[in-house]
């Protein structure tokens, strides 16, 4: 059974501020620690892509998030994590293995298309959460690189969004990622619904819930929370990967070890490393 499944320690978040030198965890246990032989098969890069906030306190802290993602990506061997300002460079996307988008970017042009595609025709990954999945501009093509994404159009077919407390998300135990998760989880967050699908690649929704607040005829009707893209191989080169999921508004969601091993398990999905690697950074003190 997975490690957050057992009694873990989740961290005291402070509400107080949202800088995490003023963040507080309990003591870990043992089980907790970063273990010292935790290794990926071959070196790997990841890029954690933020911008400057837009959002109230203590949500969408996209810079916090990639600066401490990176230092704990940094403990592991052979992985290496750095945080970014914006839309990767040249340079930086051909050194890249994994890029992760959790920032507000607005209008990307045919030319950052073409980076991305060519990255996932490497057979690189991309993993996009929350903020991450809107894009204003070019909405239909960004979803085509990561399954779903925030529709702008106008009338019944724009995407909504809303808060939801304690909210249950089902998930897919038959995947390789959820396969010793329970077939249910709760979460305090806010849900995109109603999202453009995209059109490329093989998507599989791994996570999804109802959304909050509708009419009567839209209750029971199920929205996807978190999937996966399998991008078509190109010649000798695997195919590139996508992770998506619409959770990560709050802040305090980064301190759940629930929604850590959910984002950790999609990295490695994204990298095709074991999941072991990853399990020494679960419910380590707030990110």
């Amino acid at each position: 059974m997975y490690p957050f499944l057992k009694a873990s320690t989740p961290a005291i978040f402070a509400i107080l501020t949202f800088l995490a030198s003023l963040a507080q965890a309990e003591p870990q246990s043992p089980d907790a620690q970063l273990h010292s032989d935790a290794k990926i098969s071959t070196p790997q890069n990841a890029l954690f892509c933020w911008s400057a906030p837009d959002h109230p306190l203590l949500t969408h802290g996209y810079g916090q998030f990639a600066n401490s993602m990176a230092d704990l990506f940094n403990g592991i061997d052979n992985l290496r994590g750095q945080a970014i300002n914006g839309f990767p460079t040249d340079e930086q996307w051909a050194s890249a293995d994994l890029v992760v988008f959790f920032l507000t970017q607005n209008n990307l042009t045919e030319s950052q298309f073409q980076q991305i595609d060519q990255h996932l025709k490497r057979g690189k990954s991309i993993l996009a959460l929350h903020q991450g999945l809107v894009q204003r501009g070019s909405y239909t093509e960004w979803a085509n690189r990561i399954g779903f994404a925030f529709c702008w159009d106008k009338g019944a077919t724009r995407s909504k969004w809303g808060k939801f407390e304690n909210h249950k998300v089902t998930l897919d135990t038959t995947s390789q990622i959820f396969s010793d998760f329970p077939q249910s989880i709760t979460f305090t967050d806010e849900l995109y619904w109603n999202l453009q699908k995209g059109s490329r690649g093989k998507i599989t929704i791994l996570g999804e819930t109802n959304a909050p607040k509708v009419p009567e005829e839209e209750a029971d009707r199920k929205w996807p929370v978190i999937w996966t893209v399998q991008h078509p191989s190109i010649g000798k080169s695997k195919g590139g990967r996508t992770f998506g999921a619409v959770l990560g508004h709050f802040d305090t969601m980064r301190n759940s070890p629930t929604y850590q091993a959910i984002i950790l398990r999609g990295v490695a999905w994204c990298l095709n490393e074991p999941f072991e690697p990853f399990e020494a950074l679960i419910d380590l003190p707030p990110i």
